[in-house]
């Protein structure tokens, strides 16, 4: 049985119905796990691994590629899912300038070009470019923060009105999870 902890409101860069968190059963939710901020969902036909696996889904997608290097550094190309970009609320100049912030303002880099989801950009050595990486990835993981599925009002609305927890099988929560990419 899978155990999954849902966004209740519109904060802490989560949108209400979005999934936060999800454990094997059985799982001892803490005391702030629960309303007013959160949901309980059981799912007892669910293996944990296959809400690992459908939840994959929802990992915003970032690879960067090292094009070229010499003496000075690093020549380097970001790329974001563009389903991402899609399914956020961001548009492309916001996207151009946080790449923009994150490259020539935090890493001394120059951007050589740019668009809604690549960048190519110059880093100078010495860098670690496991550090860029991740820097970038926990940067616009919150940024773009976008997890493609979510519950609708209705279906937080009932687990509201049933005291927070509700069990559904897993066919029901497939069938009430919404694709941001249908909208």
């Amino acid at each position: 049985m899978a155990e999954l902890l849902i966004s209740n409101t519109d904060a802490n860069n989560l949108n209400r119905g979005e999934v936060v968190a999800y454990y094997d059963s059985p799982w001892t939710w803490g005391a702030k796990e629960g309303l007013p901020n959160y949901v309980q969902l059981s799912v007892p036909d669910a293996t944990i691994q296959q809400v690992a696996n459908f939840l994959e889904n929802w990992q915003v997608r970032f690879a960067h590629e090292i094009l070229a290097q010499n003496d000075q550094g690093y020549r380097v190309q970001i790329k974001v899912d563009p389903v991402w970009i899609s399914v956020s609320d961001i548009n492309k100049y916001q996207m151009h300038s946080k790449m923009q912030d994150f490259i020539v303002d935090r890493h001394a880099g120059v951007i050589v070009s740019i668009d809604s989801e690549q960048m190519t950009a110059d880093l100078p050595k010495p860098i670690d470019l496991q550090i860029v990486k991740t820097e970038f990835a926990d940067i616009f993981d919150k940024y773009l923060n976008a997890r493609r599925y979510y519950f609708d009002t209705t279906d937080m609305d009932l687990a509201v009105s049933q005291g927070g927890q509700i069990t559904l099988t897993k066919a029901q929560a497939l069938n009430r999870i919404v694709d941001k990419l249908n909208e």
